[in-house]
């Protein structure tokens, strides 16, 4: 382990190579007090000393390539973030300092031995080179490629890798890139021409030249200005492509040739029939490594698909070519683990299937393809396929069939042409209900579900319906499975959920429908719901309760004579420690939810006259959930729904709430004045080559965290916790005072008027909207 850097060792008024390089071999080590100090004794030095330091590092003979790598990187970050303690400096200066830093870099990229620091160099020399006060096509890094393309050969492949970054860098300088790209664009389909004729012979040196000059044609395609002749002639490259990808079919070379695709739909244009042999031969073969096999397959599709939708004028005119495309994806629709054991054991509906990623890529696709074409022929052809795929012995194949028919109900542009065939979708998954795999029964329920969300129905029950709910029932209580239970009480929620009322005196169903429903309710309660509320299942039981809620709404004060049973399970569950609980159950937060929703509709359902005794008890335990949402110890959502049942039970109770304002007023105000945070923020680059997008949860916060390919990250974060929270607080203020009217105390009615009127002036559209209403 390297010594721990002393203030005599790292003293920034000595020699800053030595001192440099001493730092670089310190930053590597696993000890986080010996890299902390190496950070805070490189952030000591002025940029001015510190880049040609680190510079010289990269090209020094005898230091390690990680250290000259990793000093690439701190090259390009120092720029990034600290920049203006040399921005204001005299110009003449600067430029010096920069253009010392440059030579070190670019030498760097034409003589090291490793790849990895000629391509760290080159992302460095693009990044000093783009803070040049005046920049032109003679400068050296320009000049250097421009030799370069002007050679007949590709010369030493890690290079002209180098070579092929160092271009797509500097055409990110958006005022050059123009220029540059019509200037030696030709000259860089040539050179790219010649890293895919040697690449044919594989290998990984071959596969990243090919990646990094396929890179390199992307950008210089954005780049060209649109009237251009060049752009034209790039499009003799697709066949060059295409017989790479016959013999060397990496996922790198894919999403190269799928951002060609997306980039320049004229790219594959009189090529999409070979593009999609190579799509379906790639699909169909099996490797030993399942799991890269299937990202290789995944970056295939992608690449059809951007093809197919990048010209959807050309493709709808050509359906012939679309339809085997659509085919293949349809049937990686069905390409999933026939471990049903795993399958059965996830703990949440909504967790991802890790281990089904094309199958859920290929119905992302499918849809793609449909809604970019909005075609009725393609949504035709869909339908056609699922019905042959039906008619198989294949279960896998009927699978697939119905992932894709719930997959086009859920999405707008196609769900009315699934919708205009619903009573064969139906018979088809009622069918497969009776499927002896569990997953097929699943996939029966799931589109089932979907086609219930989506249907829009008034007047009475028909008998279709009435044989679909009495199919329902019959698999709900046969079924042992826990994921197809959860998916059976799903499917009889959003039943029930579409005959309730839509008006404003509540979800109740019309007087008719319930006389004809309500044998089919006392057996969803007696035969699905009673007995599911006490599955050792965690979200099993949530979902009983979800489907107990339904019915409670839409029974109204027919629900009265299940009252007793349901607010035992609710005392049940509100009655336990509740920070405790949260820390015990891994997923205690939704449960309890599940069960507060609940307890609002009943609430709702039956009435002050059956709820009096309860709403005592119910007010006193939601309190209790805000005082530890408070704490910190639950989530916004939980917070937010104990709000909203506080609110439906005092409106319930009207006047008789007054009792209770003393306690629920300060956690109300104290989360509709709580702070939210929203912050734009530049973080230091990581290195990292990847360009895109990710958002992620920390605690309450939710980030958006934007990449660009120099590795610069542009992170927003956003308290949508407190959004959240604001917005059911101030919702529930307006709900108390509706409910106790005229007797509210004037001392809290002047509190809650300021609280609220605060807000109508805030930062967020959505607080103002609520509160103003």
């Amino acid at each position: 382990m390297p010594p721990m850097p002393s203030p005599a060792t790292l003293n920034p008024m000595g020699h800053p190579t030595a001192t440099v390089q001493e730092a670089l071999k310190a930053l590597q080590s696993p000890d986080n007090a010996v890299r902390s100090a190496s950070e805070a004794a490189l952030g000591g030095f002025p940029l001015a000393q510190l880049l040609p330091a680190l510079a010289q590092s990269v090209r020094e003979d005898g230091v390690p390539s990680s250290e000259q790598h990793l000093a690439a990187i701190l090259l390009r970050r120092c720029l990034q973030s600290r920049w203006n303690e040399v921005e204001n400096s005299n110009p003449a200066d600067t430029d010096a300092l920069l253009q010392q830093t440059l030579e070190c870099l670019l030498q760097a990229v034409l003589e090291s031995s490793e790849g990895m620091v000629k391509k760290s160099a080159a992302d460095a020399a693009a990044e000093v080179w783009r803070r040049k006060q005046t920049r032109s096509l003679e400068d050296a890094p320009v000049a250097i490629i421009a030799r370069w393309l002007a050679e007949p050969e590709l010369g030493q492949l890690e290079t002209a890798t180098a070579l092929f970054r160092l271009f797509d860098r500097l055409c990110e300088d958006e005022e050059i890139a123009p220029r540059l790209t019509q200037t030696h664009g030709a000259s860089l389909a040539r050179k790219v021409a010649l890293a895919l004729q040697q690449g044919r012979g594989g290998g990984k040196e071959s596969e990243a030249c090919m990646t990094a000059a396929l890179e390199a044609l992307v950008t210089c395609v954005s780049s060209l200005p649109s009237s251009s002749t060049i752009r034209a002639s790039l499009c003799d490259l697709a066949p060059l492509l295409l017989s790479v990808l016959f013999v060397s079919p990496s996922p790198a070379l894919f999403v190269s040739s799928q951002q060609l695709a997306e980039t320049f739909p004229q790219f594959f244009a009189g090529h999409h029939a070979a593009l999609l042999e190579l799509v379906v031969r790639v699909v169909g073969s099996h490797g030993a490594d399942a799991g890269a096999d299937d990202d290789v397959k995944a970056v295939a599709l992608n690449v059809a698909v951007s093809a197919v939708t990048s010209a959807p004028k050309w493709a709808r005119k050509n359906l012939n070519i679309v339809k085997p495309l659509l085919e293949v994806l349809a049937d990686c629709c069905g390409r999933v683990t026939s471990d049903e054991e795993t399958w059965s054991s996830k703990d949440r509906e909504e967790d991802d299937d890790e281990e089904d990623r094309l199958a859920q890529e290929a119905l992302a696709l499918a849809t793609r393809v449909a809604e970019r074409l909005n075609n009725n022929a393609v949504l035709e052809m869909l339908l056609h396929i699922c019905t042959s795929f039906l008619a198989s012995d294949d279960w896998r194949r009927h699978l697939a069939a119905l992932s894709l028919l719930a997959a086009l109900l859920e999405e707008e542009h196609s769900s009315l042409s699934v919708i205009a065939h619903s009573d064969e979708v139906v018979a088809v998954c009622l069918l497969r209900l009776q499927s002896p795999h569990a997953r097929l029964r699943w996939a029966a329920l799931n589109c089932l579900c979907c086609l219930l969300q989506q249907e829009e129905r008034e007047g009475s029950v028909t008998e279709r319906e009435k044989n679909l709910l009495e199919k329902l029932l019959e698999s709900l209580h046969n079924e042992t499975n826990n994921r197809c239970r959860r998916k059976g009480l799903q499917a009889v929620a959003e039943f029930f959920s579409n005959f309730g009322a839509d008006d404003d005196e509540g979800p109740a169903m019309d007087p008719e429908v319930y006389a004809q429903l309500s044998p089919y309710i006392e057996a969803a309660l007696q035969n699905a719901v009673v007995p599911l509320c006490d599955s050792s299942d965690a979200q099993t039981q949530e979902l009983a309760l979800a489907v107990g809620s339904v019915l409670a709404q839409v029974s109204g004060q027919h629900f009265q004579r299940f009252f007793s049973f349901f607010m035992g399970a609710v005392r049940r569950l509100l009655s336990v420690d509740f920070p405790s609980f949260l820390k015990t159950h891994p997923h205690g937060c939704s449960l309890l939810e599940t069960a507060v929703e609940f307890a609002g509709a009943l609430a709702t359902a039956v009435g002050m006259e059956v709820f009096a005794p309860d709403a005592p008890w119910l007010l006193e335990r939601l309190v209790e959930i805000q005082n530890v949402c408070s704490e910190g110890t639950a989530d916004a959502s939980l917070q937010a729904t104990a709000m909203e049942t506080v609110g439906i039970v005092a409106k319930v109770m009207g006047p008789a709430a007054l009792p209770f304002l003393p306690a629920v007023s300060p956690i109300v105000l104290a989360r509709v004045r709580q702070h939210v945070d929203c912050d734009f923020a530049e973080a230091i680059a990581t290195g990292n080559e990847e360009a895109g997008a990710s958002v992620s949860e920390e605690g309450r916060i939710s980030k958006v965290n934007i990449t660009d390919k120099s590795g610069r990250q542009t992170v927003i974060s956003i308290n949508t916790a407190a959004v959240e929270e604001k917005c059911a607080a101030l919702r529930l203020l307006a709900s108390l005072a509706t409910s106790v009217g005229g007797q509210m105390p004037p001392d809290t009615a002047v509190e809650w008027a300021a609280a609220v009127t605060a807000e109508s002036r805030g930062r967020f559209a959505l607080i103002r909207k609520e509160a103003l209403g």
